[in-house]
Parts: structure tokens; sequence; C-alpha cells
């Protein structure tokens, strides 16, 4: 190969979302056709049972038997108190990927990042919001959020 790289693109036609919380539910998710199986943890899952749903949903990744759908993992936000262990759990499991950022801190960044492709967007978005819209640690890219 004479030093080009070549990507391949995977279809997504199909997305599953189920609770965290429903083992049946992810039993047969291991069976049905979907592309990619998203387990969620936040909405779909009461208060009184997210931390058992995320251990569930980590050992259900980890035993496998997903064939080549893409799993992945709706954790709580970064400012609940599920968020931080959410995301813990997630990078030490089998999971292909991880749904974060929601809510107000979401959208925030969003418009940072995107004001950022047009020139004098940071400058149009202050003046229309009147607000100043940086993070801590903005001239690194978003605070690191994972850690204490």
């Amino acid at each position: 190969m004479n030093g080009k790289r070549f990507m391949s693109f995977r279809p997504r036609r199909s997305v599953l979302f189920l609770p965290g919380s429903n083992s049946r539910a992810i039993a047969k998710a291991r069976t049905l056709p979907a592309d990619v199986i998203i387990m969620d943890l936040e909405d779909a899952v009461a208060p009184d049972v997210k931390v058992d749903a995320r251990l569930n949903v980590v050992k259900e990744i980890d035993s496998g038997g997903f064939g080549q759908r893409e799993v992945a993992i709706r954790c709580n936000g970064l400012d609940t108190q599920w968020g931080k262990d959410d995301v813990r759990a997630i990078a030490k499991s089998k999971a292909n990927a991880v749904s974060l950022l929601r809510g107000p801190l979401h959208r925030r960044l969003t418009m940072r990042r995107s004001s950022d492709c047009h020139p004098q967007g940071r400058e149009q978005e202050r003046r229309d919001r009147g607000t100043e819209v940086d993070l801590p640690g903005d001239e690194e890219g978003p605070p690191d959020m994972v850690h204490d």
C-alpha cells in the first residue's frame, strides 16, 4: 500500500435505545438486527436504580454477544451525583462509545466550538448574547471533567 490511508465507513441505519436497568431488553437486543445499541443510564433509569443499572450495563457489555454491532452507553450528566462514576465505569468497559454531555454545559460547549469555525463567530456570539461564554481552561480546550 503506497502510504495512503483508506477510510472505511460503517452504515448506521438503525439505532436501538434501551434502559440500562432492563436486563431482559439487553438480552433481547443481542438478537435484533440493529447497527447500534445504546444502553441508557440517564432518562430511562429511575434515580434509585441508577447505580445498579450502571453495574448491569458494564457487566452485560463486557460479557459480549452483540456481534458486529456498536454498543454505546448514554451516561448521566457530569453535573449529577452519578455522572463521574458512570464515566469511570464506562472507561473500563468494552463499550465502543459513550454519550457524555447533555444539558446547559453541552449547549455552551457546542456553541463555543461551533462559533470557533467562523472568523468572527466568538465576537458575534458575545454581542448577540451579551455574555462571555468561555469556560475554565478554555485555552487548552474543555476542562478535565472526569478526574476530581
